[in-house]
């Protein structure tokens, strides 16, 4: 893996990594003296990295049991949704109104990298223009705040995403998924359509989430005794 231009840069692509690939699996315990130890560096850096992911929801820090690879239930994964349909279809109206063009423009760019990715059978490569292409969208509306939120409740989305079996076909589905929202931009049809196609995108792999029963079963109400 080439280091990118930090320490702290690096560290985090680390981590977010063995996350997404598994290697810390949902509700791990990571170790912060073994995994200092075992990259070469002090344990300062991996605790600070840590309380960095901690922020993207993709770990937590409980009492008496340290860092754990963050679990989430269906209910947890339908609010981080709806939210970021509402954050993305803002967007979307924003950029709309500033530039509908370069809008399409980074979109398609986007798409046509998921595209190659799917062919190449390259999993990792899809994610990461997946993830590009609706990072793409959010700053295209050119709001500093909304794109900072929208990272916040994001990363969880696609790491829930990325842990999923990925065959050619569901490698090419995932990226032809996208391309409804493109083609509603294409056909020159209201910012109120292209919204309808961005939530419909994100509801859409939701369920497709929850249908693959990956998310943490609900806790049970104890029953009255």
């Amino acid at each position: 893996m080439e280091r990118p231009p930090s320490t702290a840069q690096w560290l985090d692509q680390v981590l977010r990594t063995r996350i997404v690939q598994g290697v810390f699996p949902m509700g791990a315990r990571i170790n912060e003296a073994n995994l200092a130890q075992e990259l070469g560096i002090s344990r300062g850096p991996v605790r600070e990295a840590l309380r960095r992911l901690e922020t993207e929801g993709l770990v937590e820090y409980l009492p008496n049991r340290g860092c754990l690879v963050r679990s989430y239930t269906a209910d947890s994964l339908r609010e981080i949704a709806t939210l970021r349909s509402v954050l993305e279809q803002y967007a979307v109206q924003l950029a709309f109104t500033l530039d509908a063009k370069a809008l399409f423009a980074a979109l398609d760019q986007r798409l046509a990298e998921m595209r190659a990715a799917a062919l190449r059978l390259d999993r990792e490569g899809v994610i990461r223009a997946d993830l590009a292409f609706h990072q793409s969208l959010v700053a295209s509306a050119g709001h500093a705040l909304l794109a900072k939120h929208w990272a916040m409740i994001s990363q969880p989305v696609f790491y829930f995403i990325s842990i999923q079996p990925r065959t050619t076909r569901e490698l090419a589905d995932l990226a032809e998924t996208h391309a409804p929202i493109l083609e509603t931009l294409r056909s020159g049809q209201s910012v109120h359509a292209i919204e309808a196609a961005v939530d419909k995108h994100i509801m859409d792999a939701l369920d497709l989430v929850l249908c693959r029963g990956i998310a943490k079963p609900e806790a049970t109400p104890p029953e009255d005794s």
